[in-house]
């Protein structure tokens, strides 16, 4: 009875658990519940593929990070600029 104190102000507040206990609760027929059940599943898996492609999306465009990273540490930032030796034996190899 007391969850529907914490739902705000208004109308709730003059009414009682016994105003609430005897609120019909409308039921669709069955062949309603199943079309409503189908059009959500329906819903769902539509959703459930948008998941997916979004995933390999950011899964994609990750590696796609790496490489970049990659080629601006590797390569440079402008890869026609020529490289110079660094005269250092470690670094050349």
């Amino acid at each position: 009875m007391k969850i529907y104190y914490g739902m705000g102000s208004g109308l709730r507040q003059n009414l009682d658990f016994n105003d609430f206990k005897s609120l019909p609760i409308p039921i669709p027929p069955a062949e309603e519940q199943y079309a409503i059940v189908k059009y959500v599943r329906h819903v769902e898996r539509k959703i459930g593929a948008a998941i997916q492609v979004k995933r390999q999306l950011v899964t994609l465009l990750a590696a796609q990070k790496r490489a970049i990273v990659h080629q601006a540490v590797t390569g440079g930032l402008a890869p026609s600029v020529e490289f110079k030796e660094a005269g250092v034996p470690w670094v050349e190899t």
